[in-house]
């Protein structure tokens, strides 16, 4: 959807630099100070290395002579964005303090997976008042036999745990990939579809009764295979406010960005000041 689109439906989009975060960034990424005391277990790394997570150079081919039907190009953009996401979660499972090296990075931060029950399973309801529907409805979307739509990776929450009680934030962390290409100038309908079902599923649960600000971070990785950060929220005046980084380019693994992917994976959910 185009920018003018979006604004006829109370969506206002605006520009975010993930290099330079502001002060009332929603969502602050890990200090680079604060990442630069981790590191890869290379040891570890290798060892849960796959052939579906491995990752080389992209060759892309030339647009005048690709023969590719338009339902083979999304199926690429689809694999390559799930291989994308899979080789920078393995960097990021794979990351532990320098000093302590059995004490992973993922611990460091507060991010949980949200508990999301398979859809086979009817009840009893496995877990509990606060779990999310098992109809994932826009959180993953098959568009058909012609599309591929996109699917939810991971969606997460931050707990901060003191003592016997934990404290849940209503912000959301989420990565999605696309079985298509991004719009600088545009938005796609899989990143819009995701982000309302994060805001619906969090308005339906109880423990939320009370809150009415749910901001939501997505990882959006799409074809040939890029990736570009929103952070979402929806605000009391009524409107859906929408802010979108530069597409990042990972084609060429020497040039690309993969700490600035961790660092917002490390990040710590913020209050902003409206």
């Amino acid at each position: 959807m185009k920018i003018d689109d979006l604004l006829r439906f109370n969506i206002e989009i605006t520009e975010f630099d993930p290099l330079n975060p502001l002060d009332h960034t929603i969502f602050q990424p890990m200090p680079v100070t604060e990442f630069s005391k981790y590191e890869l277990e290379q040891e570890l790394f290798h060892g849960l290395m796959t052939d579906n997570v491995k990752l080389t150079d992209l060759e892309l081919p030339d647009p005048a002579s690709n023969s590719a039907s338009r339902l083979d190009i999304e199926r690429a953009a689809m694999r390559e964005s799930q291989r994308l996401y899979r080789y920078i979660d393995l960097l990021y499972t794979c990351h532990s303090q320098i000093e302590e090296p059995n004490n992973p990075i993922s611990m460091a931060v507060g991010w949980i997976s949200i508990p999301v029950p398979l859809p086979q399973y009817t009840w009893p309801r496995e877990l509990g008042p606060n779990s999310w529907p098992r109809d994932h409805g826009m959180l993953s979307h098959d568009l058909g036999p012609e599309h591929v739509g996109w699917k939810c990776e991971m969606v997460s929450e931050w707990k901060d745990r003191s003592g016997r009680t934990t404290k849940v934030w209503p912000h959301v962390r989420m990565a999605v990939c696309h079985g298509h290409s991004g719009d600088p100038h545009g938005i796609l309908i899989g990143e819009l579809g995701a982000i309302a079902q994060v805001i619906l599923n969090r308005l339906n649960q109880p423990q939320f009764d009370n809150e009415s600000y749910f901001p939501v971070l997505m990882l959006s990785f799409f074809g040939p295979r890029h990736i570009r950060l929103l952070q979402a929220v929806y605000r009391p005046a009524g409107y859906l406010e929408l802010r979108a980084s530069q597409i990042f380019d990972f084609t060429t693994l020497a040039v690309s960005r993969l700490d600035l992917m961790l660092e917002y994976l490390a990040c710590s959910p913020r209050r902003d000041h409206h």
